[in-house]
């Protein structure tokens, strides 16, 4: 994909309104519904399950009479499935609960090519303000930790940045010392725990973080990844319906 291609390339956020009778259905009853979408009976590159970096996430938003699904897409290819097979389908599957869809639209600044994304430097805020709206867990080795420190945010969305972004869209890469210039200025919020279908229990950040940079380029790359994320989620497990955020 060339710079033509960069500039037409989007990520999108799709909202599926479901009517039906249902608790908050668990992390594993949620990935595997909206997998049954997006999957492909053959390894093609929008499958989910091909590569460590998803380009898809999903969230659930409970309601009086049943709940609203909102997916983030990093895929044109992917949003089309995704409405197709579920208008198609025009149920949801939460473990035993079966809602019916209502309604499949587009969401608010529903997309965003990659190239609005990039933030040039002396161009982000100095304080970058966050709020976390479902559990945010990031990977520390083999665990899970709800602690968002930027510095390793960085590292889990710029793996996803650099595996998903098209050509002609900037690697953001930083070293651990200009990691080390992105830090906390202010943290409100609890941590949430979740159980995996394995009985495993992840633990999550919910609430608003604000970011400050000492060096403009870094924080410039760092204000970029949270665009994105505003897309795809922050950290770890957002198929799973982890890492919703917004910037504020």
């Amino acid at each position: 994909m060339g710079a033509a291609g960069a500039a037409d390339a989007a990520l999108a956020r799709y909202l599926l309104r479901f009517a039906g009778s249902a608790e908050p259905p668990r992390p594993h009853h949620l990935h595997g519904a909206v997998s049954a979408w997006l999957g492909d009976e053959e390894e093609d590159a929008l499958s989910p399950h091909n590569g460590p970096a998803k380009a898809w996430s999903a969230w659930w938003t409970p309601q009086t009479d049943g709940g609203v699904l909102e997916v983030g897409v990093a895929r044109p290819a992917l949003a089309q499935r995704l409405l197709r097979r579920a208008r198609d389908d025009g149920r949801l599957r939460l473990g035993e609960a079966v809602l019916t869809l209502r309604e499949a639209s587009a969401g608010p600044d529903s997309a965003a090519p990659w190239t609005r994304l990039v933030c040039e430097p002396g161009s982000a805020p100095r304080l970058l303000a966050v709020r976390y709206l479902t559990a945010t867990t990031l990977r520390h080795g083999k665990s899970t930790t709800p602690w968002v420190d930027p510095g390793s945010l960085f590292v889990s969305l710029a793996a996803r940045w650099n595996t998903l972004a098209p050509a002609g869209i900037p690697r953001l890469e930083a070293t651990p010392a200009e990691r080390a210039t992105l830090w906390v200025s202010r943290v409100a919020g609890r941590t949430e725990v979740l159980r995996l279908a394995n009985q495993r229990i992840v633990p999550g950040f919910v609430g608003e973080v604000t970011y400050r940079g000492d060096e403009e380029v870094v924080l410039a790359r760092f204000a970029s990844l949270l665009r994105m994320a505003e897309y795809l989620g922050a950290g770890a497990r957002t198929t799973y319906g982890f890492g919703r955020m917004r910037l504020l």
